[in-house]
């Protein structure tokens, strides 16, 4: 590689100095880079205002305006084919009834949610693929904000209002239980906002966090029934939130068959048009409830040249970074 290491400050600093031997002869273009390990957001945001820092990688949606706000820093958007999402557990005696999901679905304000918490620097999805995949397919079933039509949907199949606001069906109450990563801030107010819209519609939500290491086995054991988090695809191949681990067990033989053409179609866009009509059929079945595209934002300081991130990597081309002399 262009870098090796050359010093490590536990919890402190990571530096590497240029690698003399790297297969360009003219490459890299720093003599080091020294990796800051800074905790919390209020000395992230000093070292910032300082200057002291040329590229901070993954903000939070809520850094996005304030590092706007600094006269020597720009807000990049690595690109990125992960997104936002609630698993749905389809095996829940609750969930597994598609009224419920349905009503779900049109019970979410997804846009108030990327305009206030990811701070509008993301639009809401509807599809199982973001906007940046070849195969996205924009003409999805859209479960447009209407509380009073996702009411009607529950009343429609039998969850009737009680008296203290929770829907009740033979007995049972409109009981929901949303994990959560504990932790992080975001992650929380967005569960937070979905347990207030989904409550207003008669569900009883409540919310569950736990610690990262825990998060897939739980999903992984289906001891859960809605999840809130974030699922990295590829460009291809792709699905394998369903073909793979299918956290949200989906039972859809006709949909998978669709998939399982997939490999073996060579022409590319005969495999886009598959991918498309299994997203189509997935908004119509709801086993997932998509959010919005999952940003990555990054402080770029403007005497940084060189910064290209892509779909892969955001450091792929480290070698050619350059710090601008005035």
């Amino acid at each position: 590689g262009p870098f090796v290491f050359e010093e490590w400050a536990a919890g402190s600093f990571l530096r590497v100095s240029r690698n003399p031997d790297y297969f360009v002869e003219s490459q890299p273009l720093l003599d080091q880079i020294t990796i800051q390990f800074i905790p919390g957001t209020a000395g992230q945001r000093a070292a910032l205002e300082r200057g002291d820092v040329d590229l901070q990688l993954q903000l939070t949606s809520s850094d996005f305006s304030f590092v706007n706000g600094l006269p020597d820093y720009t807000v990049q958007n690595s690109p990125n084919i992960a997104f936002w999402l609630f698993w749905i557990n389809n095996e829940d005696p609750i969930l597994s009834d598609l009224p419920v999901r349905q009503a779900l679905a049109h019970g979410l304000d997804k846009l108030a949610i990327t305009e206030t918490i990811f701070e509008a620097t993301v639009e809401p999805l509807d599809a199982v693929l973001p906007p940046v995949h070849f195969a996205h397919n924009p003409n999805v079933t859209r479960y447009e904000f209407n509380q009073e039509l996702a009411s009607q949907i529950l009343e429609d199949a039998g969850w009737i209002l009680g008296n203290d606001g929770v829907r009740v069906k033979d007995g049972q109450r409109l009981e929901i239980e949303v994990i959560n990563i504990a932790g992080q801030a975001e992650r929380l107010q967005v569960v937070q906002t979905a347990q207030s819209f989904w409550n207003e519609i008669g569900f009883d939500v409540s919310i569950r966090e736990i610690e990262a290491a825990t998060f897939v086995p739980t999903l992984s054991g289906g001891d859960f029934q809605l999840a809130y988090g974030f699922f990295g695809e590829n460009p291809e191949p792709v699905f394998n939130l369903w073909l793979g681990t299918n956290w949200q067990r989906y039972d859809n033989p006709a949909a998978f068959a669709i998939l399982d053409e997939v490999p073996s179609t060579i022409d590319r866009e005969e495999r886009k048009e598959l991918i498309q009509e299994f997203q189509a059929i997935v908004a119509e079945d709801i086993p997932v409830l998509p959010l919005a595209p999952r940003t990555v934002l990054n402080a770029v300081n403007d005497r940084l040249q060189g910064y290209s991130p892509s779909l892969s990597l955001s450091l792929w081309n480290v070698a050619t970074f350059s710090i601008a002399t005035e």
